[in-house]
């Protein structure tokens, strides 16, 4: 049964004893939506290269952040060019890092290191509008709402004419549902409700029906 994978069917909580009962469907090879999770899953890994930024990404996914911050400050201890688009995007990920472990201001102070490195770069438009979104995400939980609404604004803004991106793409979405989190955080939840709304259409055209993106809209909010 190693590398099996099951489907939770139902999930049953303790009256008395404190004993969860989960139900479990072993998934079969023909299953067609594990089929088309399995490939998204393995489309969305092919952005990993092999290198230390990358597996610093890895690390801070798996909650190593303390080992994820050194392998980023070890790959921009590294560059030759310190205001180069490798080095703003180690700047990015030692920002997510500081936001991860609560530590607000030294995340805007990396994310700002950045953009500002972003801006002075020819065709930067994408990172940069990815830059705000992060930015927004530390002004957020920093609880500066005016300025994560500013930012997450920027971002959008690129994303719809700079771009000129489909109104439909991962970017947009991702803006929409981070001003989501915002609006919520400060009970307005007709606002919440609208770009929870608009993420969701647009992810439900593109996305697997079982990816975490799409999951998360329907259970409950958690960082874009």
């Amino acid at each position: 049964m190693v590398g099996s994978i099951f489907k939770i069917q139902s999930v049953v909580e303790p009256e008395s004893d404190g004993m969860w009962t989960i139900k479990l469907l072993l998934c079969s090879e023909n299953d067609t939506e594990l089929k088309e999770l399995a490939s998204y899953l393995q489309t969305d890994m092919l952005k990993y290269n092999p290198d230390l930024t990358s597996l610093g990404n890895m690390l801070r996914e798996m909650c190593e952040y303390e080992k994820a911050t050194k392998c980023f400050q070890r790959h921009l201890n590294q560059l030759d060019d310190k205001n180069s688009s490798e080095a703003a995007c180690c700047y990015t990920s030692l920002g997510d890092v500081a936001r991860a472990i609560g530590d607000y201001d030294l995340s805007i102070t990396y994310h700002k290191k950045a953009l500002e490195i972003h801006s002075h770069i020819p065709n930067s438009d994408q990172l940069i509008s990815i830059a705000y979104n992060k930015l927004g995400a530390a002004f957020r939980q920093k609880k500066q709402y005016e300025e994560a609404l500013e930012v997450y604004q920027k971002s959008l803004e690129i994303e719809q004419s700079t771009l000129n991106r489909n109104p439909e793409s991962e970017g947009i979405a991702t803006t929409y549902y981070n001003m989501g989190i915002l609006y919520e955080e400060q009970d307005k939840y007709n606002e919440a409700l609208k770009y929870y709304n608009q993420s969701l259409m647009i992810r439900n055209k593109y996305l697997p029906t079982d990816h975490y993106k799409i999951a998360r809209l329907y259970s409950g909010r958690s960082e874009d």
